[in-house]
C-alpha cells in the first residue's frame, strides 16, 4: 500500500451541512479511523460508520443484503 496523506476536510465540513460520514468498506473505514477521525468527530459529533463495500469483489454480500445495509444512508438523509 502506498503512503496515505490525510486531507484537510475542514473546508468541506465548514461549507456543507454534513451529519454523518460513511465509509464504503473496511479499508476506507480503517483510513477514516486512523487519519480523519478527529476531523470527522469535530464536524459531526459522530464517528465514521463502516458499511460493506459495494465492490464487485465483495462476494460475501448479495445485492439485496447490500441494499439492506446501505439503507442507513437514506435513513440519515431522511432525518435532515
Amino acid at each position: 500500500m502506498t503512503a496515505v496523506a490525510p486531507v484537510n476536510l475542514e473546508p468541506i465540513f465548514s461549507g456543507a451541512r454534513i451529519a454523518q460520514v460513511f465509509a464504503n468498506g473496511g479499508k476506507a473505514h480503517e483510513i477514516c479511523e486512523k487519519h480523519l477521525k478527529t476531523q470527522i468527530l469535530n464536524a459531526t459529533g459522530k464517528p465514521p460508520v463502516k458499511l460493506p463495500s459495494t465492490s464487485p469483489a465483495n462476494a460475501n454480500f448479495s445485492f439485496e443484503r447490500l441494499v439492506r445495509e446501505w439503507t442507513v444512508v437514506a435513513d440519515t438523509l431522511g432525518d435532515g
